[in-house]
């Protein structure tokens, strides 16, 4: 993944973002989003881990924000 090295760059953000990568991304082609264990409700058990999109769009967009990019996916002209 592309998050900046080293404690002070990437502050407790990054290490959060960096734990949820290394447990729970899935880089492999063959399947539909990064994140597949997601919850849209708890208490419904058909709502547990499955895959969300637009988890995988926020955590892309984290992630570019802590490199340094301001650029915002879903506004690209600002």
């Amino acid at each position: 993944m592309g998050l900046p090295d080293g404690p002070g760059r990437i502050g407790f953000s990054g290490a959060v973002l960096r734990a949820q990568e290394q447990d729970a991304a899935n880089w492999e082609k063959d399947d539909p989003a990064i994140f597949t264990k997601c919850t849209s409700a708890w208490h419904d058990e058909q709502g547990r881990h499955i895959t969300m999109t637009y988890g995988d769009y926020f955590f892309i967009e984290a992630v570019n924000k802590l490199r340094g990019d301001t650029l915002l996916f879903w506004m690209p002209n600002r």
